[in-house]
């Protein structure tokens, strides 16, 4: 056996010691006490590297980095300065572009090896090699300098040489690097300079258990920057005993845009703030316990000497990990920006005004976004100050990237980017060489018949692929929203096709990589005009497996996409009227919510003087491209082919007929 297929824990690769060449099978049953075949290792390797096509990058990365690696190892007995090889030569592009060439063992020796005299060649260390791990190259690169030659007992060097861009998974994995222990001691001196916990020496109730979590991070530089952090283990804790109400709300990403819009109106500069250790502040409203945490000997020498065999933490302080750290935060700084003078929106409990100071705050978890009408300075350092006193705060100044969205701000103008999440999804998937498409979905795709259903493998992978185009769907991307209604209905039980659909997204962002989100400052809309207008659509029967309906709408204000939807209908419509009639009340609840928020975020304004007038009250214009849905919305009457039709979709006649909406 020489291993696992990429991406699968079922499928083994084989060689086939009679074909001479490289198989994978799923049942294979092995016989420890037999050798069979009589395959060099070199013939093994030619196998499996026919097989393998790496970037040319990480290919002359491994050539230039060979002949030191070999030169420390061909004479073991030698002390010259130049046979040992660091870490810290290594070149950058090795330890940016190997972690995945580790992952499976393959090297072919240098040709100048075979081309020596028999009674020159280096000593064979067949026996000693481990196909675990090592750097392999390319099958064509050839190692052609005849002075050296890559010994494949020298790989598993390579691989420990190479392990400080792999995250622990353990304690034990970083107790023993000292970039991890200096993590751990900044984690544990935080911990206490919030008194987070207080030691007690029995304890009559079972502890949560700890575990250290351990993350790369890469600084703007490209450094990495080594982070540690300690959690409750939240599954050990038991509902209606350890915990109540988990639940706490978050901005959408739907106000994102709307905070924008009226921050040019504003004139504003958005200022981004950044709240350290989040859930070490709010004070907890039970009693909870861990156990002692792994490391405390050398952590806190003070406290390992008083413990005993009953000894735990008790925690004062939120945790990062328990269930009801999100909500005790949220309280905490929902408690403390009201007190600020400040009230929370209506439309979105995150987003908080103050007329009298002309001022707004988004908040999402551990981010706050602030701005003032006309930058006032003033106004801006006295609460970033009181925040200041309450919490442990970075200011960011004006904000750069919010939730991994590019954030380019201009005097009367603001871009929205995403083009490095594109660039990490495409690398992690192994797309980023690959040529761009110019269409979300192929043509025809969503009708194709296909039984082949993916390994498990294989669905984590489209899962989490999904997952990506997703959050750049509700972020800054509503082309890619048909494209995810599509994708994301089937990640229960995805196909073989479903995984090339879904690559095909991944191609069309490649090609839309630099793609952004304008937003530019408007005049003060006139008095009969509404700066809402909005767009629905639906096919009919459009999926050919179930022949239910997809519809979507988007949203803009002046010539900028606000919101959007794309999603499948859950019931059969019997006629493309229908159809239209049920994404027409689904986009009328979206309207009555956009224009509830800017009418709310105008008034406040208008009342502070630093907008020139309200919301007008011109109901939000819905276009429609179905007659039949128009007059149906227009003239509610009963009808013979429309009786069947569920109460809840009938919502946009409560919205027109008041004069809300307009068709």
């Amino acid at each position: 056996m020489i291993g696992y297929v990429h991406d699968a824990t079922t499928m083994l690769r084989v060689w086939d010691t009679v074909e001479k060449g490289m198989i994978t099978a799923s049942n294979v049953i092995f016989d420890e006490g037999k050798i069979v075949g009589n395959s060099s290792f070199e013939d093994v390797l030619k196998g499996v590297l026919r097989e393998e096509v790496y970037s040319n990058k990480e290919e002359e990365a491994c050539i230039a980095w060979a002949p030191r690696i070999a030169e420390t190892h061909m004479d073991k007995t030698s002390e010259s300065p130049t046979s040992k090889a660091s870490l810290g030569e290594m070149p950058a592009e090795v330890g940016a572009g190997m972690e995945n060439v580790l992952e499976q063992s393959s090297v072919e020796e240098s040709p100048a090896q075979h081309e020596r005299p028999e009674n020159q060649r280096e000593p064979d260390h067949r026996s000693e090699v481990s196909l675990r791990r090592s750097c392999r190259i390319q099958a064509n690169a050839g190692l052609t300098d005849a002075s050296y030659s890559l010994k494949s007992d020298i790989l598993p060097n390579v691989f420990e040489m190479l392990q400080d861009t792999r995250e622990p998974e353990s304690y034990t994995e970083a107790a023993s690097d000292a970039r991890w222990q200096e993590a751990m001691k900044s984690v544990y001196s935080s911990l206490k300079a919030h008194g987070t916990f207080t030691h007690v020496k029995s304890y009559d109730r079972r502890p949560i258990s700890s575990k250290w979590i351990f993350r790369i991070k890469q600084n703007a530089d490209g450094s990495n920057r080594y982070k540690a952090r300690l959690d409750a283990r939240e599954f050990e804790q038991v509902p209606r005993v350890d915990y109540g109400g988990t639940f706490a709300p978050v901005a959408w990403l739907t106000t994102f845009p709307i905070y924008l819009l009226i921050a040019l109106e504003l004139h504003a500069t958005i200022y981004h703030l950044d709240v350290v250790t989040t859930f070490l502040n709010p004070e907890i409203d039970d009693e909870t316990a861990i156990a002692i945490p792994d490391g405390i000997e050398w952590l806190d020498p003070v406290l390992a000497h008083d413990l005993t065999a009953l000894s735990i933490l008790q925690l004062n302080k939120a945790l990062h990990g328990r269930k009801q750290a999100p909500l005790l935060w949220y309280k905490d700084i929902a408690a403390v920006v009201c007190s600020l003078g400040f009230t929370a929106s209506g439309a979105d409990p995150n987003l908080y005004l103050s007329s009298v100071q002309a001022m707004m705050i988004l908040l999402y978890v551990d981010d706050i976004l602030l701005c003032a009408h006309n930058n006032n300075q003033l106004q801006l350092t006295e609460v970033i100050e009181a925040l200041q006193s309450h919490y442990e705060i970075t200011n960011l100044k004006a904000v750069k990237q919010y939730l991994r969205i590019a954030v380019n701000q201009a005097q009367d103008s603001i871009q929205l980017g995403q083009s490095d999440f594109v660039a990490n999804l495409l690398t992690r998937f192994g797309l980023q060489n690959c040529n761009g498409h110019t269409t979300p979905l192929e043509p025809g795709s969503r009708s194709h018949l296909d039984t082949t259903y993916l390994s498990e493998s294989e669905q984590k992978t489209y899962q989490s692929l999904v997952e990506g185009i997703m959050y750049l769907m509700l972020g800054i991307r509503p082309d890619l929203a048909y494209s995810i209604s599509v994708l994301s209905k089937n990640t229960a039980k995805p196909q073989q096709h479903h995984l090339g659909m879904a690559k095909w997204v991944l191609l069309y962002l490649k090609q839309t990589q630099k793609q952004s989100l304008p937003f530019s400052h408007s005049k003060t809309p006139k008095a009969q005009d509404s700066p809402i207008t909005g767009f629905t659509d639906s096919d009919w029967a459009g999926d050919t497996t179930d022949r239910h309906s997809t519809s979507g709408y988007i949203f803009l204000h002046g010539q900028t996409a606000i919101s959007w939807k794309a999603k499948k209908q859950s019931l059969i419509a019997l006629s493309t009227t229908e159809a239209e009639y049920i994404e027409a009340s689904e986009a009328s609840k979206e309207a009555i919510w956009l224009r509830r928020i800017l009418h709310e975020l105008f008034s406040a304004l208008a009342t502070s003087g630093s907008a020139k007038s309200a919301l007008p009250n011109a109901p939000i214009v819905l276009f429609i491209n179905n007659q039949g849905t128009i007059k149906l919305i227009q003239n509610p009457r009963f009808h013979e082919l429309t009786k069947h039709i569920e109460i809840k979709h009938h919502y946009i006649r409560e919205t027109f007929e008041p004069g809300e909406i307009d068709l």
